[in-house]
């Protein structure tokens, strides 16, 4: 109990200090942050957006430093051929008008002076502005905008540190990181930062973690371990998320070449994209962590020489308040001496007859196959539970806001299979120690797959091999009730030092969906804990395990009873009006699973199920619940098409591209192509503005100030979010061909219509 007391010590979110000195963080002042810019939802393009960014630029200059809006168009494009059934993939092409938000705080000392080349020395500290539609964003990421403002008030009270802070307020993270990358790509700051450190939430609540950092991280670990000394961070979250398909700023940051670190609390997911991202449901002992943590940093980084990154990355846990480091090299020797030693464990074993080679194998193929048949139950269980209690009928989803109390249900059953499994092998003769030994055997496979594929987090294999080897050994001289037996049962230590932390924090991170990790790993666990179970589960237990599982079953079911649905929970819904002004049409329209309460007010109780939008659209798009709606003209994108003049770009197209893939694409074999400027002006207060035609533009290119920026080589929809109230563009289109251009504006809330 002291033990997995001391492992989940970090975890728990700090208290709000009573000291709130003006050289201190404090959560209590930058909350007033957060209400001030969590009032409601502001996505990119969104008007309340206008609002908070005047807010924070306001703030940032009251504080002293240097600040800018940063307005830039960054653009991409992806492809979709899958969904198309002709030789012709179209593009989809994205972009967006981001305003970033950047101010700087001066160092002391002056390392980038007029007409020298910028250095990589800053410090830059990131969070994102906006928010997803139905999300105010207490936590992600008004949270982490609040603290950058905090830490920057708190050391302007000391004194500006050596090095420049540069604090970047990103927008379109929510896009998909579209803020940060035209920082990199374009800021003459970036050229400059060495370091940066990101803050995120992905819940509202729980201990602020550092999750991920950038590689070679080993001398950047040590500084972070001498600046706090106590945060919650491990190998294993950098390693496993690097390999996740997920992104966060700092994904951007550290492909620029800097350095970085990621912060975040990840408890309370059931809050995270959802209406209840709200700042009454923000726990401000998170934010004092997070908050505390990057100040210490910061202090310590802008002091001094910076550390380097070099070729190896540290391994890395927290226990006991202590964050334990080992250079790679200790692991791997660290590592090579457990496997040895487990391999003596289970000679000697051998060698004193404790250990009957037969009963070893059955034993280790009855442990392999009852922890294979328990995960599986586990998946099949928590899939089940998804289908019934998931899905996008209610948002946040049962299934989220109860992923704790599933998961702690799902493991009772596969915990109380696991048991009665192995009280099973243990009652058809086998022996303790031969179990102890199986599991072992299982340990060792656990270590050397860890150091293949996940050599950072070795550790979680090693130290309990270790421990597992000492526990054989003791069971091998004299049992567990021998002194030496007892003793070196307590190898059983770094099991529960490491893995019940590791497990919790994998189902704070997937909920019940992580229930076969952790009844899986929990069955590794329990053959090295039995020389302790014997002396504290009374000796009865052996002949009455039966009853485990079906009670656990029961619970499982109760629980699941329970979570009813809850009619407070806001619920995720879709509206919009659409308004075909080509063809004077209106239409309510839900691209909702099942249309809610609220949605059938516009569309009826017998809406129709087609595809909405265009042909080509219609191809992508899902299909949508569909109801006539009283016609209300709307203002509609004002297209004017000139031609280009002598623009080189009208000579002939490569026919590189146009012989790519299968055969020659048909339809793109004309000799000549002329140059096209496309101008648009949107109606006020425009979100979104798409641009579709039925044939593809070549050579897309949109103007930016004055540059002309390549949006794609060929495209057939291109999507802008957040534009200005004009759009030009230039393309190429072919000679002798009509063309036929769909312009679309979305704007946010619904339009006055009669009774609405």
């Amino acid at each position: 109990l002291l033990t997995l007391y001391l492992g989940f010590d970090l975890f728990r979110p700090a208290t709000l200090p009573t000291d709130a000195s003006p050289e201190l963080f404090s959560a209590a002042r930058a909350s007033e942050t957060v209400e001030a810019i969590a009032r409601a939802p502001h996505p990119t393009g969104h008007p309340e957006g206008d609002r908070v960014r005047t807010w924070l630029v306001d703030s940032l200059t009251a504080l002293g430093l240097e600040v800018s809006v940063q307005e830039t168009i960054v653009v991409g494009d992806a492809g979709y051929p899958e969904q198309y059934p002709d030789k012709l993939p179209p593009a989809v092409a994205e972009g967006v008008r981001v305003r970033n938000i950047v101010a700087r705080l001066r160092g002391t000392s002056a390392r980038v002076r007029d007409g020298e080349a910028p250095r990589r020395d800053s410090i830059l500290l990131a969070a994102h502005a906006d928010t997803r539609p139905v999300a105010p964003g207490a936590a992600d990421d008004s949270s982490g905008v609040a603290t950058i403002l905090e830490v920057l008030r708190a050391l302007t009270v000391e004194g500006a540190p050596e090095r420049d802070i540069i604090a970047l307020l990103s927008d379109a993270e929510e896009l998909g990181l579209h803020g940060a990358r035209g920082f990199v790509s374009e800021h003459p700051w970036a050229e400059e930062v060495a370091v940066a450190i990101n803050l995120e939430a992905r819940g509202n609540r729980g201990a602020s973690r550092m999750f991920e950092t950038s590689q070679g991280n080993a001398e950047w670990i040590e500084a972070l371990d001498r600046a706090t000394g106590w945060v919650a961070a491990d190998s294993l979250s950098a390693s496993i998320y690097r390999r996740l398909p997920r992104d966060t700023d700092l994904t951007i940051f550290r492909a620029a070449g800097m350095a970085g670190y990621n912060f975040a609390f990840i408890r309370g997911i059931e809050h995270y994209h959802t209406a209840l991202d709200r700042p009454e449901f923000l726990d401000l002992g998170s934010v004092q962590e997070q908050g505390d943590a990057v100040l210490a940093l910061v202090r310590t980084l802008g002091a001094g020489a910076l550390p380097g990154t070099g070729d190896t990355d540290a391994v890395y846990f927290p226990f006991a308040g202590e964050l334990w480091r080992l250079d790679p090299r200790s692991s791997r020797t660290l590592a090579l001496a457990s496997l040895v030693l487990a391999a003596l464990a289970i000679a000697q074993a051998f060698v004193r007859h404790t250990i009957r080679l037969g009963s070893l194998l059955r034993a280790w193929v009855g442990g392999g196959l009852l922890i294979a048949t328990v995960t599986f139950f586990a998946l099949i269980s928590s899939r089940i539970l998804f289908e019934i209690f998931g899905g996008a009928e209610a948002h946040p989803s049962r299934f989220e806001a109860a992923g704790g109390v599933l998961l702690m249900a799902l493991f009772a059953v596969g915990g109380a299979m696991t048991v009665s499994g192995w009280v099973s092998l243990r009652n058809s003769g086998l022996r303790r120690i031969e179990l102890i030994a199986a599991g072992v055997m299982g340990w060792i496979g656990v270590t050397a797959a860890l150091e293949l594929w996940l050599p950072n987090a070795g550790y979680l294999g090693t130290l309990p091999l270790l421990g597992g080897a000492a526990v054989l050994l003791g069971q091998g001289i004299d049992g567990s009730r021998g002194k030496l037996g007892v003793v070196l049962s307590l190898g059983v230590l770094p099991t529960l030092a490491l893995w019940p932390r590791t497990l919790d924090g994998v189902g704070v991170a997937f909920g019940a969906l992580a229930a076969p990790a952790v009844v899986g790993f929990f069955g590794l666990m329990l053959p090295l804990l039995a020389p302790l179970l014997a002396e504290a589960v009374p000796h009865g237990l052996r002949r009455r395990h039966g009853w485990l599982f079906p009670a656990a079953v029961v619970g499982l079911v109760l629980v699941s009873l329970s979570l009813k649905h809850d009619a407070e929970l806001p619920r995720a819904g879709s509206i919009h009006y659409a308004y075909d002004a080509t063809n004077e049409i209106a239409l309510w329209v839900s691209f909702d699973d099942e249309p809610g309460e609220y949605e059938r007010q516009f569309l009826g109780d017998q809406p129709s199920r087609e595809p909405f939008g265009s042909e080509s659209l219609a191809k992508v798009a899902p299909r949508a619940w569909v109801r006539s709606a009283a016609s209300r003209p709307l203002p509609v994108p004002e297209f004017t098409v000139t031609d280009v003049e002598d623009d080189p770009r009208s000579e002939p197209l490569d026919r590189a591209f146009e012989e790519a893939g299968e055969g020659k694409s048909p339809g793109i074999d004309e000799e000549e192509w002329v140059t096209r400027r496309i101008r648009v002006r949107l109606p006020k207060d425009t979100a979104r503005f798409d641009l579709e035609s039925e044939h593809r533009l070549s050579d897309v290119e949109i103007l930016d100030g004055e540059t002309w920026k390549k949006v794609a080589k060929r495209v057939r929809r291109f999507r802008l979010h957040a534009p200005r109230q004009t759009v030009e563009l230039r393309v190429r289109m072919p000679l002798g061909r009509s063309v036929e251009l769909r312009g679309t504006a979305m704007r946010y809330g619904i339009p006055e219509v009669e009774g609405w």
